[in-house]
C-alpha cells in the first residue's frame, strides 16, 4: 500500500477525489507541476475541503500534460472542472493535467496527518 496520499480538494460543485477513485475524472489539474515528484508512483487519494481529510482511493500519477486556457474546455470529460469552479484556469494561464492511472476506491478512512500537497497515510 502507498504511504503517501495527495490532497484533492472538493468544492461545492464536485467531490474530485471521489470522481478520480471511481474512474470518472482521469486528469487531476494543478496550477503548477506540483505533483512531478509523484510521477509513476501509486498514491492515496485524499479528499480535503469537506471536514477531516479522508482517504477514498488510490491511483498511479502519470506524466502531466500542460493544457492552455484556450483548450481547457476541450478536455472537460477528463478533468470535470466547470467554468463556475474555483479551480477553473484564468484567461491566459495553463493547467498541468496529471493522468490518474488505474484508479480504485477503498474503504474510506480519516487521515489525521497534515500536508499542503500530500500527507502520510
Amino acid at each position: 500500500m502507498p504511504s503517501i496520499g495527495i490532497n484533492i480538494r472538493s468544492t461545492k460543485n464536485c467531490r474530485y477525489a471521489l470522481e478520480i477513485a471511481a474512474g470518472n475524472k482521469t486528469l487531476e489539474t494543478r496550477a503548477s507541476d506540483s505533483l512531478k515528484c509523484y510521477i509513476g508512483a501509486r498514491v492515496g487519494l485524499i479528499e480535503t475541503g469537506n471536514g477531516i481529510a479522508c482517504l477514498v482511493g488510490y491511483a498511479t500519477v502519470g506524466e502531466p500534460v500542460a493544457i492552455p486556457y484556450d483548450n481547457f474546455d476541450n478536455h472537460y470529460a477528463a478533468h470535470l472542472v466547470a467554468p463556475s469552479d474555483s479551480f477553473y484556469p484564468a484567461p491566459g494561464s495553463i493547467k498541468y493535467c496529471y493522468p490518474m492511472i488505474d484508479a480504485t476506491t477503498c474503504a474510506h478512512r480519516f487521515i489525521k496527518t497534515r500536508g499542503i500537497k500530500a500527507r502520510k497515510i
